[in-house]
């Protein structure tokens, strides 16, 4: 496939109301709006953009929210690419078999084909100071397997992975999709509280400059139940520079900014962190483990008599 060096990639910063339709409806309106405004190659959507964000609840309602890939949702978003020409990345509430969910996004290809999805790995279960606000995921769903955690897609505008949420806050996670290749890293997030919100475009800046990729990044927006959800979206590039953003705290939009993939070459150039890591830090890793494995497999010393 051969790689053209320019995307322009549109975020869908919406608010999610408890209706489903209502949700899958008005991405699919938004989606039209910005192939037609700026005529988009890549568009994402947030975090299980077709629910509220339901983590907050404990309510076993909940597990009937989830659906299959395909299925519904991701077929009729997968229709929307289709008609464009354009790859959508679709978040969802993702059943495999019964008692079996993940948190779970797939990146549909412009003919409206599956090319695969991303499971989160990282899973939360955890009460925020500030306000008592709760998420309780791992009620919900599973961490993923090891075939879905951090998949690297090849497109037309060079490698695509994906980062769930919770897991940007792991370095690793960034590292393994670059190891793989990845020129842009897509992270869907449903995202609340005052001290995250802070540190939200700032850490994925940092997390673009260090790894030197691309970096997209779209939240959700607006009150859900107890919970506010701070928006915010943005795409970096791989020097850590706002190519645009952050959105609105309060307001839906549609973020979009143009990726020129020749300025990963550049930046890797001018600042080698990639080459270093493939040529000391992979290798002393290596190393690591080897030797650990090699301590504990080790029969145990015997003790030798003067």
């Amino acid at each position: 496939m051969k790689k053209q060096s320019k995307a322009i990639f549109s975020l869908i910063q919406m608010s999610m109301k408890d209706d489903k339709e209502a949700n899958v409806s008005k991405a699919e309106k938004m989606i039209d709006r910005a192939v037609k405004e700026s005529h988009s190659d890549i568009v994402g959507l947030p975090e299980f953009f077709n629910t509220i964000y339901f983590p907050q609840y404990v309510d076993r309602k909940y597990f009937r929210e989830a659906e299959t890939i395909p299925g519904p949702t991701v077929n009729r978003i997968a229709r929307k690419a289709k008609e464009h020409g354009i790859y959508v990345f679709a978040g969802i509430y993702e059943k495999v078999q019964a008692g079996l969910f993940y948190d779970s996004s797939a990146l549909i290809g412009p003919d409206g084909k599956i090319m695969g999805v991303t499971r989160k790995n990282e899973v939360p279960n955890v009460m925020y100071k500030e306000g008592g606000l709760w998420t309780n995921e791992e009620f919900y769903y599973s961490m993923s397997n090891l075939e879905n955690a951090y998949p690297v897609f090849e497109t037309r505008f060079g490698k695509i992975g994906q980062i769930i949420c919770w897991n940007r806050h792991f370095p690793e996670n960034w590292r393994l999709l670059t190891v793989k290749g990845a020129d842009i890293i897509f992270v869907p997030v449903a995202s609340m509280g005052k001290f995250l919100s802070e540190m939200f475009s700032l850490e994925m800046r940092a997390m673009s400059y260090v790894h030197q990729c691309f970096a997209a990044v779209v939240n959700r927006v607006g009150v859900e139940g107890r919970q506010r959800m701070y928006g915010g979206s943005h795409i970096v590039n791989p020097k850590g520079k706002l190519l645009v953003g952050p959105a609105s705290d309060s307001k839906e939009e549609i973020v979009t900014a143009e990726l020129n993939l020749d300025e990963i070459e550049t930046a890797r150039e001018e600042i080698p962190f990639t080459k270093s890591y493939y040529t000391s830090t992979l290798r002393t890793h290596a190393l690591h483990d080897a030797t650990m494995r090699m301590s504990l497999t080790a029969p145990p010393q015997q003790s030798v008599s003067p």
